[in-house]
């Protein structure tokens, strides 16, 4: 079975991760064969041709520019007749306007990933909307619910993200080496947040809460993520700054983008991220959880309650400075609750996104969606 993931390229998060983990595991489903088709050359397209040399790129476009997106369309058609794909996956409502109607001009199964909420409001939904797919997959339940409104008629399922999980023999190494690496003592208790700069993350609502903390345990915050977009840059400078407004600009710590992720997670030992709306699906989650970090997270009804519950975490109402300084005072002075949080996290962790078993999943469903298309 030869699958075409296709993408903008040009940001790196969640969704990228996402894709790289699909590249690293071909061999963990080899019924499978994976292949990417990008817009653009940036970390995504480089990481995944350390993983597999089957990666398109098709040449940079804009909505703004019509004739790119006619360019790139036109190269996709005859990339799906040269390799004769069994089937193609747009991953958002992006990918979808800009290739989904050269996919199903091609006679190729058409699959939509939605990696977010369709809220059907958005001019980038409305024209993808118009292109309809064959079947739609959903990163989560939460995901999944808006999918019925927004294609009526089309089949979906959710799958979960697969998430490898890290070597844990290297944990106290890596703890040792990151520490000595920020000059952060080996006693102290290191609060990270590993998401992109987007205000609804919480960094700020994080921020403010542990300032209402700062004369208490040692402690310090990791803050992992750099600017993509100049609206970025500009929400970095404001963190920067209220960090320093509120007295803590030396236990806070920005470190920008990083590629260590898990070792930056395994010199932890909270990870909080207290969303200001609901998180999709959430991998950086996972991540922590992997590393057996407990979890300070807001509790709304998201993705991220779905492989989040009390036994590995600590849940706060929205917006609640309070509770969020409460929940991190008691972890930081809690040693012994926030191991067996980590404990529990693992263990679900490890049940929710398998990569074994979520690949075969994926591959179940395509197989049925090609079976289908045949007939």
């Amino acid at each position: 079975m030869k699958i075409l993931h296709i993408y903008s390229g040009n940001l790196f998060g969640g969704v990228e991760t996402f894709l790289v983990t699909l590249a690293k595991c071909q061999n963990l489903c080899p019924d499978m064969h994976q292949s990417f088709a990008l817009c653009y050359e940036d970390r995504l397209s480089k990481e995944l041709k350390t993983e597999t040399k089957n990666v398109f790129i098709l040449g940079e476009t804009r909505i703004s520019r019509p004739w790119t997106i006619w360019l790139v369309r036109k190269r996709l058609c005859g990339l799906l007749k040269k390799e004769k794909f069994d089937l193609a996956v747009c991953h958002g409502c992006w990918a979808q306007f800009v290739f989904g109607s050269a996919v199903k001009k091609s006679n190729v199964p058409l699959v939509l990933w939605v990696h977010d909420v369709l809220k059907g409001t958005d001019w980038l939904e409305v024209l993808a909307r118009s292109i309809v797919p064959d079947f739609v997959i959903a990163n989560s339940k939460y995901t999944q619910k808006a999918i019925a409104k927004f294609y009526q008629e089309v089949p979906n399922d959710f799958v979960y993200y697969p998430v490898i999980s890290p070597d844990l023999k290297e944990r106290e190494s890596a703890r040792k080496k990151i520490r000595a690496e920020l000059g952060i003592s080996q006693e102290a208790v290191i609060i990270s947040l590993v998401s992109r700069l987007e205000k609804w993350k919480g960094h700020e609502l994080l921020i403010s809460s542990l300032a209402k903390i700062k004369d208490k345990a040692e402690w310090c915050c990791c803050i992992v993520g750099g600017p993509q977009r100049p609206k970025e840059s500009k929400y970095l400078k404001s963190l920067q700054q209220k960090a320093s407004q509120l007295g803590i600009e030396r236990r806070v710590r920005f470190l920008g983008e990083r590629r260590d992720v898990f070792p930056i997670l395994f010199a932890s030992d909270i990870f909080c991220q207290p969303n200001m709306t609901p998180e999709p699906f959430g991998v950086s989650f996972i991540e922590a959880m992997h590393a057996k970090l407990p979890i300070v997270t807001t509790d709304i009804e998201s993705g991220a309650k779905e492989i989040i519950d009390n036994n590995c975490s600590k849940l706060v109402p929205p917006n609640d400075v309070s509770s969020l300084s409460l929940a991190l005072d008691f972890l930081l002075s809690n040693s012994t609750q926030r191991v067996t949080f980590g404990e529990c996290g693992f263990k679900r962790a490890l049940s929710l996104c398998d990569p074994t078993v979520q690949l075969y999943k994926i591959y179940n469903i395509f197989s049925k969606v090609i079976g289908n298309y045949d007939k």
